[in-house]
């Protein structure tokens, strides 16, 4: 990773205060494997909102650490 580059774990903690100002909300869903990567798929839903749909799509993330990593 790159020193300029935040950490899945900071990327996620900033998602989640952002959605929280805006009334929505992160929802983390193990992606499927491709090539042996597995991750996290990342959707930002809007309030009242349960179907994950892929105009919500936000990214994937390989792994997310417990802690910062940066």
């Amino acid at each position: 990773m790159s020193e300029l580059t935040q950490c899945n774990y900071c990327t996620l903690q900033r998602m989640r205060a952002e959605t929280k100002k805006n009334n929505e909300r992160v929802v983390l869903i193990k992606a499927k494997e491709i090539q042996g990567l597995g991750g996290m798929d990342i959707y930002v839903l809007p309030k009242g909102e349960k179907q994950l749909k892929k105009k919500y799509f936000r990214g994937w993330f390989m792994a997310i650490g417990n802690s910062c990593e940066c």
